[in-house]
Parts: C-alpha cells; sequence; structure tokens
C-alpha cells in the first residue's frame, strides 16, 4: 500500500482537492505538497544529503510522486530532469504520475522516457481515474 504521495502542484485548490479524493479512495496515508518544482527539488536534495540513513531504509521517501507540468519557477519537465539527476537509491525510488492539462500528444511519449514514469493522467483528476491508478500500481488490471 501506498504510504507517503508527494503532490507537485501550483495550485493550492487543486492540491487540496487531490487530498480529500486520495482519503476518499483510501489512496495512501499521508499526502505532502510543494507548489512547484522547484520546492520538489529541494525536499529531494535533502532527502539525499543530510538523511542518507533514513532514505536507504525507504522510511521518509514518498511512493508516489503526482506532478503537474505547467508550474511556475520550474515546471514539470525541469523537475524530472534534475530529478533524474539525483541519487536516490533504486529501492526507494517513487514511482511518477504525469498528471497534467496539457493536450499535446507528444508529451505522454516525452514523460516516458524518463525513469520512474508510470501514469500520465489528464486532468481533472477524478475518482474513476485515481481508482483506476490504485488497482494498475497494485498490479490488479482488472
Amino acid at each position: 500500500m501506498v504510504q507517503k504521495i508527494h503532490c507537485i502542484e501550483d495550485s493550492l485548490i487543486m492540491q487540496n482537492i487531490y487530498k480529500r479524493m486520495m482519503n476518499e479512495v483510501n489512496f495512501g496515508n499521508e499526502v505532502i505538497a510543494a507548489y512547484d518544482g522547484q520546492q520538489a527539488i529541494e525536499y529531494y536534495k535533502k532527502l539525499t544529503t543530510s538523511l542518507k540513513s533514513d532514505v536507504e531504509s525507504g522510511e521518509i521517501v514518498p511512493d508516489i510522486i503526482f506532478l503537474d507540468l505547467n508550474m511556475p519557477v520550474m515546471d514539470g519537465w525541469e523537475f524530472l530532469e534534475e530529478f533524474s539527476k539525483l541519487s536516490l537509491p533504486e529501492s526507494v525510488e517513487p514511482d511518477i504520475v504525469i498528471v497534467t492539462s496539457s493536450v499535446n500528444p507528444d508529451d505522454e511519449a516525452r514523460a516516458r522516457r524518463y525513469p520512474g514514469v508510470q501514469a500520465f493522467l489528464s486532468k481533472p483528476l477524478t475518482l474513476e481515474k485515481l481508482q483506476t491508478l490504485k488497482a494498475t500500481l497494485n498490479g490488479n488490471t482488472t
């Protein structure tokens, strides 16, 4: 089961909606927020440097990242580039789920070139999409 989710989304309203929806479908135990890619990268840099022993145990690294592509400061694409350069142990690398309003069909292919990207979902995120994602990530595709 998913314990910790990192939601990287610039809209406070969407952050709150995601938290309520994840709660409703029992998707995970804890949702942490970042409002742009830079905040998220700083979080992961801190994990990989000052808390190395905790990272290796897997106790503090989120299981899943929900990532918006269009954000100020550092967008989702820049986040993916920077995140791929970090030295998280493979055993604790989170799955990445892109949640975007992009209608460009090339974006999904581009996103899947990054390690860890498990899903590409169009906004709005719905309870049905979240339940399907939960089943897929748990290996139950029915």
